[in-house]
């Protein structure tokens, strides 16, 4: 899993568990900023926020939220796609 390995580079911590919280492993705010940074450069048009990772502090709520978040702006870009066809 993506997450969970950048997650284990940016914390040190070998193993982590998809409900660990961010919180539980004591992450600090600069660690925090490089998981955003990385995940922002793998999905450049997703646009990650400190404020998302905060809010869906685990590997499992954060891959929920960034799997929902592709799926709104994949079928914003069909509507789009569609409208310039007419």
């Amino acid at each position: 899993m993506l997450l969970a390995k950048i997650w284990r580079q940016e914390i040190g911590i070998e193993r982590i568990g998809v409900q660990q919280s961010i919180y539980e492993l004591g992450i600090a705010s600069l660690n925090a900023i490089k998981i955003v940074m990385q995940i922002n450069t793998i999905y450049p048009h997703f646009e990650l926020q400190l404020k998302d990772l905060m809010q869906h502090y685990t590997i499992a709520s954060l891959s929920a939220f960034i799997e929902q978040k592709f799926m709104v702006n994949a079928n914003e870009e069909q509507k789009n796609t569609e409208e310039l066809e007419w």
